[in-house]
């Protein structure tokens, strides 16, 4: 997941259909609507071939049939849906609930986040509307991820690492956070528990999501932090994989129960 910025947001192949949305009655939802308010969903899979937005119309309203375009009726209240860049798309909290429902689990509760953070939402304003969703197919999936909202976490594989702790029954680490050296240099990490000088950081390298340069930065920040106590848990996408997956998180829980207790002896 990436958040769009400056660009727009909007594929090319998508004018067509967008130029027809309004008068016909469609509104853009879910991953479509999600990359119009500039948080993109999809997956790199997905990106090479041609994307066909998803859309719904509000309430029974029928809409007219746009050609490869089927759009479903939902239950949409008017302030839920917004112009951007001239197209009707469901609000950024509409468009999470959404999303939190629909999506699998680790890929809703990134998209969550990602929505969160972008427009200043808290899990109240989500608490909030869930009775307009409680019939819903996916909603038990939805409200458990409101109480791991975590809108500091700043891509989709970092929201995949935290639910993996959270669902380990580890303890809740705190995202970006900032550590102060003694030399007066400070950095960021994905994830720390601060008082056991523990940090768990995503590598994308492999997907190419960082330059040499990046990369190099990364290498001596862990280092210098490395000198001063910290230890590191660096997972990749290779660790999601079957019992691999097992592996960094025994590792993780090892270094929380080493340094947990207070005995001297």
């Amino acid at each position: 997941m990436r958040r769009v910025a400056d660009e727009s947001p909007i594929p090319p192949e998508w004018a067509a259909y967008l130029d027809e949305m309004a008068p016909r009655g469609h509104v853009a939802v879910d991953r479509t609507a999600a990359l119009i308010l500039g948080v993109d969903t999809y997956s790199w899979l997905e990106r090479d071939q041609p994307l066909v937005p998803e859309t719904a119309v509000i309430g029974d309203r029928r809409a007219s049939r746009m050609a490869d375009l089927a759009a479903h009726s939902r239950d949409l209240a008017p302030v839920e849906v917004v112009r951007i860049h001239g197209v009707p798309t469901t609000t950024p909290l509409r468009t999470a609930m959404d999303l939190g429902c629909v999506l699998k689990r680790w890929q809703a509760f990134a998209a969550m986040n990602a929505l969160a953070g972008a427009y200043d939402l808290a899990a109240a304003d989500f608490v909030r509307e869930l009775p307009r969703h409680r019939r819903r197919r996916g909603v038990c999936q939805l409200r458990a991820l409101i109480g791991h909202l975590t809108p500091e976490v700043e891509s989709m594989r970092e929201s995949r690492l935290l639910l993996a702790i959270l669902d380990a029954g580890l303890p809740v680490p705190r995202a970006q956070h900032r550590v102060d050296l003694p030399g007066g240099e400070w950095f960021r990490v994905d994830f720390a528990y601060p008082h056991r000088r523990i940090a768990v950081e995503y590598d994308g390298s492999e997907f190419h999501d960082s330059t040499e340069e990046q990369r190099r930065r990364d290498r001596r920040r862990r280092d210098l932090m490395r000198q001063d106590g910290w230890e590191f848990i660096v997972v990749t996408s290779a660790d999601f994989r079957g019992r691999r997956e097992g592996v960094w998180l025994t590792q993780l829980r090892d270094l929380l129960a080493a340094t947990h207790h207070n005995r001297r002896w």
